[in-house]
């Protein structure tokens, strides 16, 4: 008869505990401010701390935001930002930042956003430390995803170490046999993309003659002054 009444004592605990968290979860994602914190010793209604506050919006959000990335979803993105309320540059509550599953899930366009939103693509994203952003694209060998790198925040170095080993992002593609992705990396380390986009297509002969005439030669994607005398352009 004890253990029976302990039980159900037990049960009504945890269903008002689940309806509380549901009624918290529905109040942030309505946009409102959550009500105030009990204090444990007095029992006192007080507002949580900043910090305090923050860590409940990151972790009551986590789970559509998670949701959000894996689907490359703007505007499911938009409607998240629209709160007001989340840092994309800190991590989730599932412990990597918001960069890192962008790239795990292939989500370029996302990726592609958040430098707008405050997140610096260069920094960890992992949540170990391990890497950023052109580390984890070069290890997945994620084309899509580098390129958005390198369009979201230009000049970009992307020779510059970006792990915890020191190694850069070429050396780390080819470490996991993604040639595209070591040649894309090289070939902007060598030119900025938006050169290179510019000098293909139908308006590459012209690019090139224009280029020429201000007194620069390209060969092997390398931008250097052309020397004296006859020169031809190209590789």
């Amino acid at each position: 008869m004890q253990a029976d009444e302990d039980g159900a004592e037990e049960e009504a605990f945890a269903t008002e505990e689940t309806a509380h968290e549901d009624t918290e979860l529905e109040t942030a994602m309505a946009g409102e401010e959550p009500g105030p914190f009990r204090d444990a010793n007095d029992g006192a209604s007080r507002d949580p701390p900043p910090e305090q506050y923050q860590l409940w919006v990151q972790e009551h959000h986590t789970s559509e935001l998670a949701r959000v990335i894996a689907e490359d979803e703007l505007a499911g993105l938009d409607d998240l930002v629209s709160l007001g309320a989340i840092d994309f540059s800190l991590p989730t509550a599932l412990g990597p930042h918001p960069a890192y599953l962008a790239v795990y899930h292939d989500a370029a366009r996302v990726l592609a956003r958040l430098p707008s939103l405050g997140v610096d693509l260069t920094a960890p994203c992992d949540g170990a430390g391990l890497g950023n952003c052109l580390f984890f694209a070069a290890y997945y060998g994620r084309l899509r995803c580098l390129r958005a790198i390198l369009q979201a925040q230009p000049g970009i170095d992307v020779g510059a170490p970006c792990d915890a080993f020191g190694r850069a992002p070429a050396a780390v593609a080819d470490m996991r046999g993604h040639a595209a992705a070591a040649q894309l990396l090289r070939r902007a380390q060598r030119l900025p993309l938006e050169l290179q986009r510019r000098l293909r297509g139908a308006r590459a002969r012209r690019d090139v003659a224009a280029v020429r005439a201000a007194g620069v030669v390209i060969r092997d994607s390398a931008v250097t002054p052309e020397p004296a005398g006859d020169q031809c352009v190209g590789g």
